[in-house]
């Protein structure tokens, strides 16, 4: 009997620590670039034992945003195997919110992709593949998680036609990832990714005819004049937000300069 009680009172501890960590505050400090102290914090109330995927998937977001900031590239590549090491047996759990399990493979993916980039082309292009098919395991999990998305969309913006970047689907998932979360660094990015494109409007009629379907941006725009719209729609959702992160205030200052471009 006694040894029931100290159990319990060990779960009962356990999961008061677990709840008593503020997540909402969590997310307020990385939106203020505090990763390192928030990454520690989070990790003392993970257990994994009892796994708590919220907490779990921001402790990997705190491993990618402190990789993308590292002094060199072998931090930037350690950072990345840390958090993909942490992630790995989680990947294909079923047990939990789907968004938060969505998240959990999304930022296994995400990480694995900085590392490919750190590493170097060769291994960028290697991965590529993989990196498709993990973004697609995510919003299979869940549908209108616009992230994954939107990492599908950066890749075929980063890499060239010649390499197996595809132009066409980068605009259909740019827009898909809008249509579930029309937020700064998504328009911003798409903004980009359809400047560098840069077709026309005959050009995107004659690609939606060869597809049998239309790329899911204006028809009666051309990339540039979508771009602008995109840009301007960044700066309006940045003016009616009360606070901005660390990587929305990067993101509308790229937008002010590539509006004064095209101005």
């Amino acid at each position: 009997m006694l040894r029931k009680v100290v159990v319990f009172l060990l779960a009962s501890l356990l999961a008061s620590s677990v709840y008593s960590l503020d997540l909402a505050e969590i997310d307020k400090r990385l939106d203020r670039g505090d990763f390192l102290d928030s990454k520690k914090e989070l990790e003392k109330s993970f257990d994994k034992l009892n796994p708590n995927l919220k907490i779990l998937w921001r402790i990997a977001r705190c491993y990618y945003e402190l990789s993308d900031r590292a002094p060199n590239k072998k931090d930037t590549i350690l950072l990345c195997e840390q958090g993909m090491e942490l992630l790995k047996d989680y990947v294909d759990v079923k047990e939990g919110e789907p968004i938060d399990r969505a998240k959990i493979v999304y930022w296994y993916d995400v990480l694995y992709s900085r590392r490919g980039k750190a590493i170097g082309i060769k291994e960028s292009l290697n991965i590529i593949p993989e990196l498709f098919k993990l973004a697609d395991k995510a919003i299979s999990i869940y549908p209108k998680f616009g992230d994954p998305y939107h990492l599908k969309a950066a890749i075929d913006d980063a890499v060239p036609g010649f390499l197996g970047g595809d132009k066409f689907r980068m605009s259909e998932n740019f827009t898909k990832a809008i249509s579930y979360d029309e937020n700064i660094i998504f328009l911003v990015d798409a903004a980009t990714g359809f400047l560098g494109r840069n077709w026309d409007v005959k050009k995107k009629g004659a690609m939606a005819a060869k597809f049998g379907r239309t790329d899911g941006s204006p028809e009666n725009l051309s990339d540039k004049e979508f771009a602008k719209e995109l840009l301007q729609k960044a700066l309006e959702v940045g003016k009616n937000k009360d606070f901005l992160s660390i990587n929305e205030k990067e993101k509308i200052e790229e937008a002010k300069k590539n509006l004064k471009k095209l101005n």
